[in-house]
């Protein structure tokens, strides 16, 4: 299973790509977090935003394609797409993940 975390500048977008991304079969699950303060440089400038966490969870079968559609549905030009591979994962939850991942 791997984990990727995401962020986006309103709720709205984020429910919209979560669901999406369930629905087309690339991730098994997704969180939609409240709104948290990120501070950052871009293009030279410190920012300061509120922005929502995304939470995916993909089977390692899905996870590519998951990425790459994520990319293709994400409103920033340069995304915070971040992915990790989960140490453990209760097998039946695998399973099911895997099932509804197609």
């Amino acid at each position: 299973m791997i984990v990727i975390l995401t962020t986006f500048g309103n709720e709205e977008d984020a429910k919209k790509v979560a669901r999406t991304l369930v629905e087309e079969g690339l991730v098994a699950c997704a969180w939609v977090t409240q709104k948290v303060r990120s501070f950052y440089v871009w293009k030279g400038k410190l920012e300061e935003d509120e922005e929502v966490v995304v939470v995916l969870k993909a089977p390692k079968k899905t996870f590519e394609k998951a990425v790459k559609r994520l990319r293709e549905l994400h409103p920033y030009e340069v995304p915070e797409i971040i992915a990790f591979e989960a140490n453990y994962v209760l097998p039946e939850y695998l399973k099911w993940a895997e099932e509804v991942c197609g």
